[in-house]
């Protein structure tokens, strides 16, 4: 699960509309992946997608790897 890697990068998803708020968490799970999910009184999780490129640069430079 990408929410127990100590190294994990939360984000807003800015791309999804207002209705309510969303985030990216981008973590190394044997290779940089990310989940997008949002709170309805529990944790629901959107899609798992391949993550791009520019996923894995950023996580990678923000833990300086």
């Amino acid at each position: 699960m990408p929410f127990f890697d100590p190294h994990r990068i939360i984000v807003e998803d800015i791309s999804h509309g207002t209705a309510e708020d969303r985030f990216i968490v981008m973590a190394d799970r044997r290779g940089i992946m990310s989940v997008r999910f949002t709170y309805r009184g529990m944790l629901s999780v959107f899609m798992v997608p391949d993550t791009g490129k520019g996923e894995k640069k950023f996580y990678e430079e923000q833990n300086k790897i």
